[in-house]
Order: structure tokens, then sequence, then C-alpha cells
């Protein structure tokens, strides 16, 4: 049972009124906590079914009120674009200014499956690229596949992408900018496989992948920006002054 701490103000009151149900604190579990500038990342048992709450409520005041609202505003966005697509999060909805839902998605995270020692076969990897192929057909690029983290390997063995706050709306940009971004999550898909697939990777997949690596220091679109802001600040604090 979650203690009080980590229940934000407000969060049941979002919840009962969007989902028209008498949520207690015991149907919520903490899943992530954020740092300063990131959500914590709750799971609610509701009505049977499982949600994932994504909610910038515990941070601070203007955090919560600028960037939470921003983010926020932009996942929702994002996943009800891509709604439908199979390995994305269903049913995404805003809970409010700084809160969002959507169907949880059960699964192993490849981050804790290389910790574990785990693999996957090619086949996964197959399946992973066919899912951001339909990422960018529908117009969008992740931008933070190379995050272990936000990938699942699903019950069935089968990919799902988690975090949405760093995707782009690609429609309407130049080509070639557009390919930078979509071949970013690509090389993302390649460092997953040459970590957790027991087959390396064909000749041609493993050409794209040195092509980018040798024009990628000269990229902004690197991961979240704002999480490795946050580590060097936090390892600039923990180091002790000399001299």
């Amino acid at each position: 049972m979650p203690s009080p701490a980590d229940i934000p103000p407000g969060l049941l009151d979002l919840l009962r009124a969007a989902f028209h149900s008498n949520l207690e604190a015991a149907d919520l579990l903490l899943l992530k906590r954020g740092n300063y500038a990131n959500a914590n990342v709750h799971r609610a048992r509701i009505d049977g079914r499982d949600w994932a709450i994504k909610e910038f409520l515990s941070r601070p005041w203007l955090v919560r009120h600028t960037l939470g609202r921003f983010l926020i505003r932009r996942e929702a966005r994002v996943l009800a674009a891509l709604d439908g697509i199979a390995g994305i999060p269903r049913d995404g909805r805003r809970l409010g200014p700084a809160a969002l839902a959507m169907a949880f998605v059960a699964g192993k995270a490849l981050a804790d499956l290389r910790r574990e020692g785990g693999q996957l076969p090619r086949s996964f990897f197959l399946d992973l690229e066919r899912l951001v192929d339909d990422i960018h057909a529908a117009g969008y690029a992740h931008l933070d596949m190379r995050n272990l983290g936000n990938i699942i390997c699903g019950p069935d063995q089968r990919p799902c992408l988690l975090d949405f706050q760093s995707s782009v709306r690609t429609q309407r940009l130049p080509q070639w900018l557009r390919r930078i971004m979509e071949d970013t999550d690509r090389s993302g898909i390649y460092k997953c496989w040459r970590k957790l697939c027991p087959e390396p990777l064909d000749p041609e997949r493993d050409a794209f992948r040195q092509r980018f690596q040798r024009t990628r220091k000269l990229w902004v679109f690197k991961g979240y920006w704002l999480g490795k802001t946050w580590k060097k600040l936090s390892r600039s604090r923990a180091t002790p002054p000399t001299g």
C-alpha cells in the first residue's frame, strides 16, 4: 500500500472524476519516482483494468505549471495521434494540466532485461523496426529510443514503446531533418539489438549504425535532454570541492 507521501494532493480526486470511480489510495502503486523535473509514474487498478498514471503534481510549483504542463500536453497529443498502433499505450487521456493516464503496458523494460543478463531473439527487433516504421508513417519520431527503459518486451514477446514526451511531429519538417530524426530512432533499435540479441546485425544494418555513429556527435537529439542535465547537476553537487 502506498504511503500518503507517494500520492500528491489532488491526484485521487482527478482519477475519481475522470473514471467515475471510488478509487482509494490502496488502488495506487508508485512505480517510478521522478527527480526534480521529471514525472512520477503510478499504476492504478480501476474497475478491473490497470492504468499507468504520469503526473507532475508532486513537482515544485514552477516545474508543475510550466514544463510539466508542456510535457503532459505533448505526450497526450502524441498518444492520441498514435492510438491504434499495436505496441503503443492505448487510451491516453489528460487528467488535468499536469497529469496523464494511459493503459498500463505489462512486460519487462529492456534496461531491466539487460541488467539480468537476458537476451531476445532477432524477431523481436524486426518487430520493433516495424513498430517504429508505423510511428514514422504516422508523422512522429520518438527520439529517446536509445534509452532501453523506454522499450518493453511484452508477455507475448512483442515490443512496446513508452515515454513520448521527447517526441516530435515530423510531417511539416524539411525532408532532410525528418530523415535525421527517423534515423535517430532507428539507431536506437540497433543499439538495443547489439546489447540484447545473440545474433549480430546483418551487414546492411551494421553499416547504417556505423554511418550514424560517425555523425551522431554533431546531432542535438541524443535522448531526453532534461534527464541528462539533471544528472550533470547531481554529479556536480556530489563532487567535493578541491583546493
